[in-house]
């Protein structure tokens, strides 16, 4: 009888065990699912970089269309769409006389124009050592080129023929969510 009350009592430790371990299972799965997912929110969050300054100097060689050094800004789309703002100034230098372009490549695209794009050579005319540019590019839904979540615009562009060259000098770029 005794033997009897002890694999008793030995098979409800068994059967609590069980179902508590399972629970404590299911506890650690589902802090360890809230876990990676918080730290994937956090990660999209800090992705989102839309300020760059470049004080540093960077020849651009080549034929239209080339990256301008990797010069990006990223911003978080939401899930509705909306139009953003980007802004680009820069000082440069052209160091052979040709027509050059400036545009943006968003989301790992083709280089494309979303507004102005030529910059004026000025040293044609006998112009200034350092000419400045600036533009504002508006990029609309309908471009069909955002998408929900974190969005990229990489500065792109180059001259009109293979053998040009331009020095970008002291620039900025920047995005921002035009409500």
């Amino acid at each position: 009888m005794k033997n009897l009350m002890f694999r008793k009592t030995i098979g409800r430790f068994q059967q609590f065990r069980t179902k508590a371990a399972s629970s404590m299972s299911k506890s650690v799965v589902s802090a360890a699912i809230l876990t990676c997912l918080v730290v994937a929110g956090a990660g999209s969050a800090s992705a989102a970089n839309p300020v760059l300054r470049n004080l540093n100097p960077q020849t651009i060689t080549g034929q239209c269309c080339v990256p301008f050094g990797g010069e990006s800004v990223s911003i978080v789309e939401p899930a509705k769409l909306e139009p953003v703002v980007v802004i680009w100034s820069s000082g440069y230098e052209i160091n052979v006389p040709d027509a050059y372009y400036a545009g943006l490549s968003v989301n790992g695209a083709s280089c494309s124009s979303f507004g102005p794009q030529l910059m004026p050579d000025y040293s044609l005319g006998g112009g200034f050592p350092d000419s400045n540019v600036a533009f504002q590019w508006i990029i609309f839904p309908s471009d069909g080129v955002l998408r929900p979540g974190n969005n990229t615009f990489e500065l792109c562009g180059g001259g009109l023929n293979s053998g040009d060259s331009i020095t970008i000098n002291y620039n900025t770029l920047s995005v921002q969510l035009v409500k």
